[in-house]
């Protein structure tokens, strides 16, 4: 595995871990999205608190 590669597994990996930790309030999803190149990433915050929804950006990373 060359050097950008396991890049990309690492940043994959604490977006991962991250989305995995689950929201005190609300309906609310982390999402990890990745492109098809895997060169870009980013960790998007989306659903429902109460009557308010909710959609944040929370990273983005390009390799």
């Amino acid at each position: 595995m060359d050097r950008l590669e396991q890049y990309r597994e690492t940043v994959k990996k604490i977006l991962d871990d991250y989305a995995a930790i689950p929201h005190p309030y609300g309906k609310i999803n982390n999402l990890v999205i990745v492109s098809g190149d895997r060169n870009h990433f980013l960790l998007v915050n989306e659903g429902w608190k109460g009557k308010k929804h909710i959609h944040h950006l929370s990273t983005g990373q390009k390799t």
